[in-house]
């Protein structure tokens, strides 16, 4: 499965769903729970577990077990790009960082990515240092870009599935 939020991420979810059909050529469904704010893309087939199993997806939370990206995606650099791509599509935001400083108001672009699995966050922040961005990390679980010319980068090399993210920018 892969869970979203149903009041924000609706487009993202069908694109999802799409992509899952025409990956393993089956039937895909896509559940919405209003009254939790989740849609929840799910695919039940053995034989598609078994392959992601086989493939390095660890089955489970991947908060309760650390995922982390499987070795042959760490080998190419577009398989990396895309993994990053498919993480902030699902974990990350866009914002409007603002901040007063000697009582002018400023009003940047911002975008984070949150997960508490350690090794996805390390994942994603080494792939924004090898893109040439400066990413922080403020927090144990966050990882942040805040110079917009930076993230301008980070969309046209890296990019977005995610249609909420590409309007924001």
């Amino acid at each position: 499965t892969v869970s979203t939020n149903s009041k924000t991420d609706i487009e993202h979810a069908q694109y999802v769903k799409k992509l899952f059909e025409s990956l393993f050529k089956i039937p895909v469904a896509l559940y919405i729970r209003t009254q939790r704010n989740v849609c929840i893309v799910a695919i039940s087939s053995k034989s598609v577990c078994l392959f992601l199993s086989r493939i390095g997806m660890v089955q489970g939370n991947k908060v309760h077990s650390q995922l982390c990206a499987p070795h042959w995606i760490l080998q190419r650099d577009s398989y990396k790009r895309a993994f990053t791509r498919g993480l902030f599509d699902t974990d990350g935001c866009v914002f409007v960082d603002t901040h007063v400083i000697r009582g002018r108001t400023y009003r940047n672009i911002g975008m984070a990515f949150v997960n508490r699995s350690l090794p996805l966050l390390e994942h994603f922040k080494r792939t924004l240092e090898s893109i040439g961005v400066h990413p922080t990390q403020k927090t144990k679980y966050t990882v942040f870009l805040r110079r917009e010319k930076e993230i301008r980068r980070y969309f046209e090399i890296v990019g977005s599935s995610n249609p909420k993210h590409s309007r924001k920018v």
